[in-house]
C-alpha cells in the first residue's frame, strides 16, 4: 500500500529537526510538541527523500485464472466474484487487475450482464484508487468491499447508501440443518410463484436458466408460495456457493420457514461444493443466531451499498492534514473524501487526538489516520512525515507544522504542492513571517480569518470547551474566584464573558490598547500580567506568544493558582522556569500538575497545552461545521484558482464566507430579509442626504 492505514506509525528512527535556539525566523523555530521528559533535540541529519513509489499499472485483459488466484486468498470474502469468474459468459462478469511491480495488488469485477451492475473489490488501496479512476467507468454499481477499502474507491465513486454486512460461512462439523416444514426443490416450471413473492421487478433477475442452474427451495401454502431461499451464485470449479434471496411473506413469518429452506439449499449446495456462505446485515441480531444455530459462523465484515460515479474534484487529488484528530475532524475528513481526495490525516497536537475516533477513522472508513493521544515530539514529527509520503496536493495545518517541514526538511516535495489552509492565529503569523521573507512557495488560504470561523468557532467554541476543560480537570468552583485572561482576541472575548457567566470576577491582560480598551468598555478590569498574577486564583493564556506567564510572575502568584493555556503551542506559560523553580512536582490527578515553590503551590493543567483538547472534548461540533465548511470550500477554490495565486496569505472569499453564513442560519431555522432593489441602491449611493 501506498502508506499504512492504521491508527499510529511507531517506526523507530529519528527526524532531523534540531530544538531551534536563540534567534532565526519566527516561522521555522521548531515548537516542543512533546510530552515533558519525552522532548528535547532530535539526533542526525535531515530526514531524506523517500524512494519513488511503484508504478500502478492496469491490466483489462488478465486471465481468470491469474485474477481467480488472487481471490482465492480469500476465497469465502470473495465467494461471488470467483463464482462469477468461473462462468462469466452467464452473467457477463468483467474484472481489471491492478499490478504493482508486476505483482497483483487489486482485483476489481462488475457483472456487466445484471442491470444493477454488481461489483467486487479487494486488494491495496493504491492499487484500488487507481482502478476505480482509470478502469471503472460505470456511471452506478452495486459494491461490495471489505471496510478498509472504502477511502480508495471513494476517491472516485460516492456511496448513496452503506450496509455494514457480515459473511458467514458453514462449518461443516457443526452443520445441523433443520427442515421441519414441506420444503420442495423449485424450478423453471415454478418461475412465476418466485417472480410474485419476490416482486415483479424480479422479473428481469429470475428467469427459467437461472431456475435451472441454480439451486431453490420453497414452501408452499396451497398454491401461493410463501416462503423461499436460493443460492445467488454457485461454481462447481472453485467448489463454493453463496445462499440468498432468503424471504417469508409477512403473514407466515415466525413459523421456522426461512430457516427450513435455508437448511435445504445449503445441505443441497454441500454435496456438490466445499463452502457455502451467506450475508446478512450486521445488526441483524436474530437472523445472526438462526444462521448460527443452524452451523454457519462469522468469517469477515464488508461494507455493500449502491454507489455513483463522482462528477466532484478532479480524481487523485492528495490531501495532508494536520489537525486536531476529534470526531469533527473525522467528518471533514470523510466530507474531503466524499468530495474525491484521497486524506492522510495527523494529530497537530500531541494531547489533542480522539483515540476511538482516529481508531474509526482507520477500521472503518479507511483513511489513513496517523496520531494517537500523548505521542511524543520524535513521534509526532514521524507522523507528520508519514502524512507527506503521500505526496500531497493540498496541505491543511493547524498551527503550520506541516508548512514548516515542508519548506525546511521536505522541500523535495514543494514542486508537488498546489495550495493550503491554516486554521489557527499562530499558524496564520508563522506563515505571513514566511511570506514576508519570501520564502513561502505556495498559496495559503487563512481559514482562521473567515467571520464564519473565528467569530463563532474560536470566541463560542473555545470560549465553552476552555472552561469544560477546566472544571473537568479541577471541579472547581467559579463563583466569587478571581479570573485572569491574557489576550483579549476571540478567543480570549469567549473564555472572558464565560468566566463572567460563572460568577468569576474577571480581570484580562493585554499588549493592545485597542483590545485593552475594549475589554474595559465590556466590563472587565484589565491589568498588566504582575499585577494580576498577585490576586488571580485561575489563569488562561490566549495569545499565541512566549513566556505571557513567565519567571517573574511565578514569584508573585497565590499560594494555589491554576495555570491553563488554551493557545495552540504550549510556549505561553514559562514552564521550563517554572520546572527551575520548584522543589517539587507531582500530578494529583489527570492533566493537572502541582509544583512546590517556597511557601506556595502552583497547579499547571494538561502540561500548558491547549486544555480545551486535553482535558475536554474541544469545540462542539455546532461551531466546528462552519470552520470545517470553510476548510473545505477553501480547497475547492485552490483546486480552481491556485494556478494564478501568487504564494502568499489569502483570506477566505468574502462570497464563501457569507454562503456559509446563511446555511447555518438556515440550519438552525432561523431567517433574515433581504435588501429590496431601493434599499440596495440607497445602501451603495452617495447621493442621499438628509
Amino acid at each position: 500500500m501506498r502508506h499504512a492505514r492504521r491508527l499510529a506509525h511507531d517506526g523507530r528512527g529519528t527526524i532531523g529537526s534540531s530544538q531551534a535556539t536563540g534567534g532565526g525566523p519566527l516561522w521555522s523555530r521548531p515548537r516542543d510538541r512533546g510530552p515533558r521528559g519525552n522532548g528535547g533535540s532530535s539526533k542526525g541529519g535531515p530526514m531524506t527523500a523517500a524512494p519513488s513509489l511503484p508504478e500502478i499499472k492496469i491490466d483489462a485483459h488478465a486471465s481468470a485464472d491469474e485474477a481467480r488466484a488472487f481471490l482465492d486468498r480469500d476465497r469465502l470474502m470473495a465467494a461471488y466474484a470467483l463464482a462469477d469468474i468461473d462462468q462469466p459468459e452467464i452473467e457477463g462478469a468483467r474484472w481489471w487487475i491492478a499490478r504493482r511491480d508486476g505483482e497483483i495488488a487489486a482485483v476489481v469485477m462488475v457483472v456487466e450482464g445484471l442491470p444493477f451492475r454488481p461489483c467486487f473489490a479487494t486488494g491495496a488501496s493504491d492499487g484500488l484508487a487507481a482502478l476505480f479512476r482509470e478502469a471503472i467507468k460505470e456511471p452506478r454499481v452495486l459494491l461490495a468491499t471489505p471496510p478498509r477499502s472504502r477511502g480508495a474507491i471513494e476517491m472516485t465513486y460516492r456511496f448513496e447508501r452503506v450496509d455494514h454486512m457480515r459473511r458467514m460461512n458453514v462449518n461443516i462439523g457443526r452443520f445441523r440443518p433443520r427442515i421441519n416444514q414441506q420444503v420442495v426443490r423449485l424450478g423453471a416450471n415454478d418461475l412465476d410463484a418466485v417472480i410474485d413473492i419476490y416482486g415483479h421487478a424480479s422479473r428481469t433477475y429470475f428467469t427459467p436458466e437461472r431456475m435451472r442452474r441454480e439451486i431453490y427451495f420453497g414452501i408452499f401454502q396451497g398454491d401461493a408460495l410463501v416462503s423461499a431461499a436460493g443460492t445467488h451464485v454457485r461454481s462447481t470449479k472453485s467448489g463454493i456457493a453463496a445462499v440468498g434471496n432468503v424471504l417469508t411473506r409477512l403473514a407466515f413469518r415466525g413459523r421456522g420457514m426461512a430457516r427450513s429452506c435455508t437448511s435445504a439449499v445449503t445441505e443441497t449446495a454441500l454435496e456438490q461444493h466445499r463452502d457455502v456462505v451467506l450475508n446478512v446485515r450486521e445488526d441483524n441480531a436474530p437472523a445472526i443466531a438462526v444462521y448460527e444455530r443452524l452451523g454457519f459462523q462469522t468469517h469477515g465484515l464488508f461494507i455493500e451499498g449502491p454507489a455513483v460515479r463522482r462528477p466532484g474534484w478532479e480524481p487523485g487529488i492528495r490531501i495532508a492534514a494536520c489537525l486536531h484528530v476529534t470526531t469533527e475532524t473525522a467528518n471533514l475528513a470523510l466530507a474531503l473524501r466524499d468530495g474525491g481526495a484521497e486524506v492522510a490525516l495527523c494529530a497537530s497536537n500531541p494531547l489533542s487526538t480522539q483515540d476511538d475516533a482516529a481508531a474509526a477513522l482507520v477500521a472503518r472508513e479507511g483513511i489513513s489516520v496517523f496520531a494517537r493521544k500523548g505521542e511524543d515530539r520524535d513521534t509526532y514529527y514521524r507522523h507528520i512525515n508519514a502524512v507527506l509520503e503521500t505526496k500531497p496536493h493540498i496541505t491543511m495545518d493547524d498551527g503550520a507544522d506541516v508548512v514548516t517541514l515542508l519548506h525546511t526538511e521536505r522541500r523535495e516535495l514543494l514542486a508537488g504542492v498546489r495550495g493550503g489552509t491554516e486554521e489557527t492565529t499562530t499558524g496564520v503569523i508563522r506563515l505571513r513571517a514566511m511570506a514576508e521573507e519570501g520564502v513561502l512557495k505556495y498559496p495559503i488560504v487563512a481559514v482562521n480569518e473567515a467571520q464564519t470561523k473565528h467569530m463563532f468557532d474560536n470566541q463560542y467554541g473555545t470560549g465553552q470547551s476552555a472552561i469544560d476543560g477546566l472544571l473537568r480537570a479541577t471541579n472547581l468552583l467559579l463563583a466569587g474566584k478571581a479570573a485572569v485572561v491574557c489576550g483579549y482576541g476571540w478567543v480570549g472575548r469567549g473564555v472572558a464573558s464565560r468566566l463572567r457567566g460563572m460568577g468569576a470576577i474577571v480581570t484580562v491582560c493585554e499588549v493592545d490598547p485597542l483590545r485593552g480598551l475594549e475589554a474595559a468598555m465590556d466590563g472587565f478590569q484589565v491589568a498588566t500580567v504582575a499585577e494580576a498574577a498577585k490576586r488571580g486564583d485561575v489563569f488562561f493564556t490566549a495569545t499565541g506568544n512566549l513566556n505571557v506567564i513567565g519567571r517573574s510572575h511565578f514569584a508573585l502568584l497565590k499560594d494555589g493558582a491554576i495555570l491553563a493555556n488554551v493557545g495552540h503551542f504550549n510556549d505561553e506559560i514559562e514552564l521550563g522556569a517554572l520546572a527551575e523553580m520548584a522543589k517539587g512536582r507531582r500530578a494529583i490527578r489527570p492533566f493537572v500538575e502541582e509544583f512546590q515553590l517556597p511557601g506556595k503551590k502552583v497547579f499547571v493543567l494538561a502540561e500548558g497545552r491547549l486544555l480545551n483538547h486535553a482535558a475536554a472534548e474541544a469545540n462542539p461540533a455546532a461551531v466546528m461545521d462552519m470552520s470545517f465548511a470553510n476548510q473545505a470550500l477553501s480547497i475547492e477554490y485552490l483546486l480552481k484558482h491556485g494556478k494564478d495565486l501568487a504564494p502568499r496569505v489569502y483570506p477566505v472569499p468574502r462570497e464563501l464566507d457569507e454562503e456559509i453564513a446563511r446555511r447555518k442560519l438556515a440550519a438552525m431555522g432561523m431567517n433574515i430579509d433581504t435588501m429590496s432593489a431601493a434599499q440596495a441602491e440607497y445602501a451603495r449611493s452617495w447621493k442621499a442626504g438628509t
